[in-house]
């Protein structure tokens, strides 16, 4: 099995990806509400340029990944179904150094969106 080597490769992941997750029952709806069909070409380019920023360490993503997902609320189910399916989707595809990077940034990611989302919840609270 090859590893990530291009952003087509990357491309393909994030493809593959969206296919499980778009019809998983508990990820699609967050799908459906958040992100219409109109835009929904924009959003996976704009994925596969965060991942080919992230893996290639390149200059294709400018934004801020998280500032979109605070409005969903997404609860840490959610968040951990999306990083199983993401590696799941790379151990499909890939195995290699970028593969694995691919793999740990998703892990870590997820963490990361569970400790924002939970602190953010807290303080609108407060």
């Amino acid at each position: 099995m090859d590893d990530i080597k291009n952003k087509d490769d990357i491309a393909l992941l994030i493809n593959t990806f969206y296919a499980t997750a778009t019809k998983d029952p508990l990820l699609k709806p967050t799908f459906d509400r958040f992100i219409d069909s109109h835009s929904w070409d924009t959003h996976v380019l704009k994925i596969i340029d965060f991942w080919s920023m992230v893996i290639f360490k390149n200059n294709d993503y400018s934004g801020n990944v998280f500032a979109p997902h605070i409005p969903m609320q997404l609860p840490k189910a959610q968040i951990d179904t999306w990083v199983q399916l993401f590696t799941s989707s790379v151990d499909l595809l890939y195995a290699g150094p970028n593969a694995d990077e691919a793999k740990s940034k998703a892990e870590m990611m997820g963490i990361m969106f569970t400790s924002k989302i939970n602190k953010s919840t807290i303080m609108d609270i407060t």
